[in-house]
């Protein structure tokens, strides 16, 4: 599998020399980069080919390797249903969107967070090194299983790095408070436990429902005040989680 391109090597880099060619950029703008190019068809456009036609002998080199590791991520993507937005409805029921929308946002950042941002954060951590040392087939296929407590642990790291060394402290935390609502709230909602009405119709019977009792009546006042802020949160961090929608990489 190709880890650069042939056109980046020190091969590459020694062949720009003898053509005469700047020194390739490491890093730098969109109008630095476009300068530099004009440079080089200036010096030697002949060179240029060269050096470019190295990434077309290297495809042909490595063509077995390369659809080797196609099939695999293509086994990865199917196993694992990367081309959908996952949800808590069942297979074979109906969901609303009003449900489903927000399911498949706080899935997503529990993925980001837990995967994507775990993998970034862990990578040279002793109590997940059996995972970091697993094959690159069997990462992809049969990941070894870490806990939940340890993936939030280096997930929650490795944002706390990017805010920081200077990425964006709002978009970052937004992202976080949304991750903990999910995992924390999201999921777990009952209003029909946090009123308390469970347990009054435990002791009351279910034929208290004929006679609509002032502890059912205050129950339901309570559970039309804990749905009505379940609302507003879940619409505050999925308005937030699409705003910021191009940190969210997984």
């Amino acid at each position: 599998m190709r880890v650069s391109y042939w056109s980046n090597s020190k091969f590459a880099k020694a062949l720009r020399k003898v053509f005469g060619l700047p020194p390739q950029l490491e890093c730098g703008t969109i109008e630095q980069w476009n300068e530099i190019e004009i440079e080089e068809k200036r010096i030697s456009p002949i060179g240029i080919r060269v050096i470019e036609s190295l990434n077309t002998v290297q495809k042909i080199v490595y063509w077995i390797p390369d659809t080797f590791s196609k099939a695999v991520y293509w086994v990865s993507n199917w196993k694992n249903s990367s081309h959908v937005l996952k949800t808590s409805v069942k297979v074979g029921s109906w969901g609303d969107l009003t449900s489903k929308i927000p399911d498949a946002l706080m899935y997503a950042v529990i993925d980001f967070i837990e995967k994507e941002c775990f993998l970034m954060g862990s990578w040279d951590k002793e109590d997940v090194k059996a995972y970091n040392d697993q094959s690159y087939i069997r990462r992809r296929l049969f990941p070894v299983k870490i806990a939940s407590s340890l993936r939030e642990k280096y997930g929650r790291e490795y944002i706390k790095f990017q805010i920081d060394n200077g990425a964006d402290a709002e978009a970052y935390g937004e992202i976080l408070a949304a991750y903990s609502f999910a995992k924390n709230r999201y999921f777990r909602f009952d209003p029909y436990e946090e009123s308390g009405w469970n347990e009054i119709i435990s002791i009351q019977g279910e034929g208290s429902f004929m006679r609509f009792t002032d502890e059912q009546k205050a129950c339901y006042k309570i559970m039309d005040e804990l749905e009505m802020e379940f609302h507003r949160q879940t619409t505050e961090h999925c308005t937030n989680l699409v705003k910021h929608r191009g940190f969210l990489w997984t």
